[in-house]
């Protein structure tokens, strides 16, 4: 039978943080952080995206430093229309990235910006 929680006087259930692998927060104190790493490493301390972007450093660095990940990247359209693609670029030549997989819009993007046109306003009446 499963434990019951008790409840408290206002009639919530309190869990236990550890077993909800709940992490505390803690503010970041931009004079300890002399790095991007080590601010980026505070992020990861706080709440929501702050929170995502350090998770997302712990990652890629366990990703980069295993030689037997398969790292699959997978891309957007409007990634590449954001001028992110030299990015992109630099992780697959690393060696970081083994396979891309992205949407046709990311080639139709690049065909774009191949052809010199930069304006997004004339995009939509580009025939390529």
């Amino acid at each position: 039978m499963a434990k019951r929680h008790e409840k408290t006087v206002t009639g919530r259930v309190l869990h236990d943080p550890v077993k909800d692998k709940l992490r505390p927060m803690f503010p970041i104190d931009l004079s300890k952080c002399r790095t991007i790493d080590e601010l980026v490493r505070a992020m990861g301390n706080t709440a929501f995206t702050g929170r995502q972007i350090g998770d997302a450093a712990d990652v890629l660095e366990t990703m980069a430093r295993d030689k037997d990940c398969f790292v699959v990247m997978t891309l957007s359209g409007a990634l590449t229309v954001a001028k992110m693609g030299f990015i992109f670029c630099d992780l697959i030549e690393s060696g970081l990235v083994n396979a891309v997989v992205w949407c046709g819009a990311v080639l139709g993007d690049g065909v774009v910006e191949g052809c010199g046109v930069w304006d997004l306003g004339f995009v939509g009446n580009l025939v390529v």
